[in-house]
């Protein structure tokens, strides 16, 4: 019986991992994410911790699965999470929300340092391109980025950072009303 619990014990946090993980980079995926981001905000509440969200959308992504392949647009999803994760520090959260979006909570920093964080963050990912069959396959980036403090919400956080990166995206084409399709 105690060799079955403990197997079955195993195979529930295995499951519950799942439910948090994306399973493509192997990064918190949005569930993962709202939770680290939750905790993360109350952390900031109860001890006046600081930081800094990263809000992050490839550039033009669908047009380069459209022209390399779904299996260049993977190797090029994982390429940025293995990126993100070695430009970051180990207390700091990457996650893929979903498709090209990834998001990144900067903690315990202050904004002019997790604004540093993030402009190191844009320069791996955009100066090293993901090597595909031979290929190197350059990474544009948006990035939006928003301090957090002990009032912000998770909602009204998130609503900001991806104003952010809209805003970025928007200045990048050069033009205030083309980004909304995207």
């Amino acid at each position: 019986i105690e060799t079955f619990l403990a197997e079955q014990s195993a195979r529930i946090a295995y499951l519950e991992n799942l439910t948090l993980t994306d399973e493509l980079t192997g990064l918190c995926n949005r569930r993962g994410f709202n939770e680290h981001l939750r905790r993360t905000l109350a952390a900031a509440r109860r001890f006046g911790h600081t930081g800094v969200l990263i809000y992050c959308d490839l550039d033009n992504f669908k047009d380069f699965n459209d022209t390399h392949g779904h299996c260049a647009g993977d190797a090029v999803l994982r390429h940025v999470a293995n990126t993100s994760l070695q430009s970051l520090r180990e207390i700091d959260t990457v996650a893929r929300l979903g498709g090209d979006e990834y998001a990144m909570i900067v903690a315990q920093t202050q904004w002019q340092d997790g604004a540093k964080r993030a402009q190191t963050l844009q320069w791996a990912l955009e100066s090293t391109p993901c090597q595909f069959n031979g290929e190197m396959l350059p990474v544009e980036v948006s990035l939006g980025i928003e301090p957090y403090g002990p009032d912000d919400t998770p909602e009204e956080l998130i609503r900001r950072a991806d104003m952010a990166m809209y805003y970025v995206k928007r200045r990048k084409k050069g033009s205030l009303g083309r980004v909304a399709a995207e």
